[in-house]
């Protein structure tokens, strides 16, 4: 009788520890697969669904940038303080027959001036001083981009250069003077000088311009000679005059 208790007991134990060690089996595949199943630092993960792999980021694209202004001009291109600069804007092809209103922004040297206009005078301002304008387009939508010229530099006004004090009852072989004059508001000093065509004898002041020469007894009654007026800068003038003798021995001058 207790032989057949023990073998009973002996089933019973055999058969528990049978489903544990299945438990403990099922358990450590299950932990296996989790293990594997997660994502390792600097891995690229291959497999899997495309439900585990997140969606891109939807980033809203800018919207094109719309040019309506193609170039400012600034006129005219070699200004001088006597001068006002007009900017004159040119439409893309894109905005042509389109309605804008423009807003100037001027700047001398880099810094902003108070002038909104298309104009700038430049009367007050220096002789290598820089000039831009950036120009802003309007329409029903708001501003549009902007667009700036190329800067111009002022430059010094050209000394003037004319010619004044003839006479008149002058014979050939007679002494002839005449003056050139010049207005040059850059420039306190100028200097003159003669230039082809250039007359025999004649010779100039090149401080005070007075022409002085010799009439040629010659039936000729027309002569023209070059003249220029250049001041500390540079800046260089240059004519060429007529001296016209009439039959009367009055004299005419004229500039070319």
């Amino acid at each position: 009788m207790d032989l057949e208790k023990n073998k009973n007991t002996h089933k019973r134990k055999n058969k528990f520890w049978g489903k544990t060690n299945i438990i403990v089996v099922i358990l450590l595949c299950a932990a296996a697969l989790i293990f594997w199943g997660k994502d390792k630092p600097g891995d690229n993960k291959a497999a899997g669904t495309f439900a585990d792999i997140p969606p891109p980021q939807q980033r809203e694209r800018p919207a094109p940038l719309i040019i309506i202004i193609r170039q400012v001009l600034l006129q005219p291109s070699e200004p001088t303080r006597q001068d006002t600069i007009h900017a004159e804007v040119f439409l893309a092809e894109s905005a042509k027959g389109k309605q804008f209103q423009y807003v100037y922004a001027w700047k001398v040297n880099s810094q902003p001036i108070p002038n909104s206009g298309d104009t700038l005078e430049l009367a007050g301002f220096k002789i290598g001083d820089l000039i831009t304008v950036t120009v802003t387009p309007y329409d029903d939508n708001g501003a549009a981009p902007a667009k700036t010229s190329q800067p111009l530099n002022i430059r010094a006004v050209p000394p003037s250069l004319d010619i004044q004090g003839t006479k008149d009852n002058i014979s050939p072989g007679e002494p002839f003077t005449c003056q050139l004059v010049s207005k040059h508001p850059d420039s306190e000093t100028v200097t003159f000088s003669l230039e082809e065509p250039k007359l025999e004898g004649m010779t100039i002041h090149e401080k005070t311009g007075l022409i002085t020469w010799s009439i040629p007894e010659t039936k000729k009654t027309t002569w023209e000679f070059g003249a220029s007026v250049v001041d500390p800068a540079g800046n260089k003038t240059i004519k060429t005059f007529t001296l016209g003798f009439n039959p009367d021995s009055s004299v005419s001058t004229g500039a070319n």
